[in-house]
């Protein structure tokens, strides 16, 4: 199949959810598409759900892994891939019905390698959509990225070119992989289209790992991510740019630590040192609480 847009879903153990996902890709309006379902070594019934879908959609293949984690299941599908543009839903979220054509027609007029919806719906979608899709050139891209808040650092609501991804992938073994990748991936393309409506629907009652307990993988985590940005911009003159988003891990991760009950999770989060971000007062504050504490 020639699809020029391949919508990659990793799938682990959302039997609740993966159909209203499914039908949701499915339903596009734009049908030059593929969907490569990657089963992360599920142990529910959503191998059964994806083979009756891939059994009556001819665009579904299904690719079954020993499990890895999020970031090796999209790994997974970005090899395999094989459309010109790519696209990210992950299995307990959907998106609208022409978001995939809007999307592609905004990516063809501005000749742009990325489209970026600002913001995304939670959990259903304004009504009406309007007929075509409206967008904007930002650029740069990493400063418009940065700071844009609502473009959100997630895989999902984006639509990549294939070749300004690259041979790039997610970093395996870390959570929160996302805001690493496209943090490196926009600063390495010189601007993107920012349509003006959302393209993606989330659900604030799935089991994502932002909603379980904050503990020490998730703090490790962060620092992986903090460190591997870091290595990517030493010397580049962007880096400062970048830093900027560094601080936003940082605050997300030390407001964490800061509420955590594990002690030893926040004697890691204060033995780190964070002087070269631009940190706000608030967060500088509950880093030198933890370390009082730490003492």
């Amino acid at each position: 199949m020639n699809a020029k847009v391949s919508i990659i879903v990793p799938v682990y153990n959302v039997e609740g959810s993966l159909a209203r996902c499914l039908d949701s890709v499915a339903g596009q309006t734009e049908r030059g598409i593929e969907i490569v379902c990657v089963d992360d070594g599920s142990t529910d019934s959503s191998p059964d759900v994806l083979a009756r879908y891939a059994a009556r959609d001819p665009r579904i293949r299904v690719l079954r892994r020993v499990n890895g984690g999020l970031s090796a299941a999209r790994n997974t599908g970005l090899d395999a891939a094989g459309g010109e543009w790519i696209m990210f839903v992950d299995s307990d979220d959907w998106i609208p019905s022409d978001a995939v054509a809007k999307m592609l027609s905004a990516a063809v007029e501005s000749g742009l390698p990325v489209v970026a919806s600002n913001g995304c719906a939670k959990d259903s979608l304004p009504a009406p959509r309007k007929p075509r899709v409206s967008w904007r050139r930002v650029e740069p891209a990493l400063a418009g990225f940065v700071s844009n808040r609502r473009i959100h650092s997630s895989a999902w609501n984006k639509l990549y070119r294939r070749d300004a991804i690259g041979s790039r992938r997610f970093v395996e073994g870390l959570l929160f992989e996302d805001w690493p990748f496209n943090t490196e991936l926009f600063a390495d393309i010189p601007a993107f289209a920012l349509v003006d409506e959302p393209m993606y629907v989330y659900s604030t009652g799935g089991a994502s790992i932002t909603r379980s307990p904050f503990g020490m993988r998730k703090a490790e985590s962060y620092l992986g991510g903090i460190a591997h940005v870091e290595r990517y911009f030493a010397g580049r003159p962007d880096r400062a740019v970048a830093a900027r988003r560094i601080a936003v891990a940082v605050k997300m991760l030390v407001g964490k630590a800061s509420k955590c009950g594990d002690a030893e999770v926040r004697r890691l989060v204060a033995a780190q040192d964070f002087s070269p971000y631009p940190l706000g007062l608030k967060t500088r504050f509950r880093l030198w609480r933890m370390r009082r504490e730490a003492r």
